[in-house]
This record gives C-alpha cells, sequence and structure tokens, in this order.
C-alpha cells in the first residue's frame, strides 16, 4: 500500500506514447501488442488506455456521453414527479455502482475483463430503462429504428468475429509464449499479434 505497484510508471509511458499518437491512437488492443516486451497487457487505467488507443478526441467523446447520462441521472433522481421512489432509490444503487466501478477502472483493469464488460452493461442497460420513456413521435420511431438496426448489424459483425477467433482459440494459446499465459490473466491472448509480428518480421528478413 506504501507504493503504486508500477502504476505511475505506467501511466507515465502511456501518456508519452499517446502524445505520439494524439488523433487517432495506436489502435484498438494494441496497447498490448505493442512497446516492449515486458510491458503490461493494459496500463491500469482505462480513460489513459481508451486514449493511447482510440485518441484524444474520442476520450473527450467518451468523457462527454458519460456527463450527459449523469447530467440526465441526475435530473431525473432530483426531480420527484419525474420517477417513483422504488425507481428512484434502484437508480441511485446503481449509479453508486457505476461511480465504484468507475474510481477502480482508473486503477486496475476491470475494464479489459469481459465478465466486468457485460455486468457494466447490464447496469447501464437497468438503469437507462428506468429513465421515463419520452412521448414517441414519428422521428424518434425512425430514430429508434436506424439505431437499433445498426446495432443488430453490429451485434451480428461481432458474432461473426467472434466464431472465427473461438476456431483459432486453442492454436493461439498454444503458440503463446509461457509467460504469457497467466491464469486468469484474459486480455494476454491481446499479445498473440506480437508473436505473429515476430514471425513475420522473421520470415521477411529470410
Amino acid at each position: 500500500m506504501w507504493t503504486s505497484s508500477g502504476r505511475i510508471a505506467m501511466w507515465r509511458a502511456t501518456l508519452d506514447d499517446a502524445q505520439s499518437h494524439p488523433l487517432l491512437g495506436i489502435g484498438p488492443m494494441n496497447h498490448a501488442c505493442t512497446g516492449p516486451i515486458d510491458r503490461a497487457g493494459h496500463p491500469h487505467n482505462f480513460p489513459l488506455q481508451f486514449m493511447l488507443e482510440w485518441g484524444i478526441p474520442a476520450l473527450f467523446l467518451l468523457l462527454a456521453a458519460a456527463g450527459v447520462l449523469f447530467y440526465r441521472l441526475a435530473y431525473f433522481l432530483r426531480n420527484p414527479y419525474a420517477v417513483s421512489a422504488q425507481d428512484a432509490q434502484l437508480a441511485g444503487f446503481l449509479a453508486c455502482g457505476m461511480l465504484a466501478a468507475i474510481i477502480l477502472a482508473c486503477l486496475d483493469g476491470v475494464m479489459t475483463m469481459p465478465a466486468s464488460q457485460v455486468t457494466g452493461v447490464l447496469v447501464c442497460g437497468i438503469l437507462l430503462g428506468l429513465f421515463p420513456v419520452p412521448r414517441v413521435t414519428v422521428q424518434s420511431t425512425t430514430t429508434a429504428l436506424v439505431l437499433l438496426t445498426s446495432a443488430l448489424i453490429i451485434s451480428i459483425a461481432f458474432l461473426v468475429f467472434a466464431r472465427q477467433e473461438l476456431a483459432v482459440a486453442d492454436v493461439r494459446w498454444k503458440q503463446t509464449p509461457l509467460p504469457d499465459r497467466g491464469i486468469p490473466r484474459l486480455w494476454q491472448n491481446g499479445k498473440v499479434c506480437r508473436l505473429y509480428q515476430e514471425k513475420g518480421n522473421t520470415d521477411s528478413e529470410r
């Protein structure tokens, strides 16, 4: 508890790398695939990792979206006619849980865990579902249809990608260097791309 367990050094390195790629970042999952061979799979700080991989503008958009959601949440909780007392109490508990997760994500790798990601989506979905439903209009119906169709297309694309990845997961796992086979360090699988990069460089040299 008397040290940062290397976090300060990781944060400084992440900031330096982010300054080298400020607009578009280095790409998703590339924190684990680029840089020194002994670099951790994530910097133990989700905002810094997001800024490094997606760029500074994307980080501001993420913060703006989060700010709008929390503003709406505070507005509805303070309005006694917006939601019932029971829903307001449940929303308050869920909001406290989200704040705790956000604080933890600034110090740990909770946002890199699939279980934590799914739980966060469920909590956010329940919280948004407690908001009062606005009056339905033709424009809002069209917007909702577009958003739903886009979400379905993205979900199908992710399922296709996941199916392809599962088909080669065992092969990649066997090819992963032993030091990267931590259990249950699921994010270490992202370092497999370094293995393929090294093989590609060796083949090109030959």
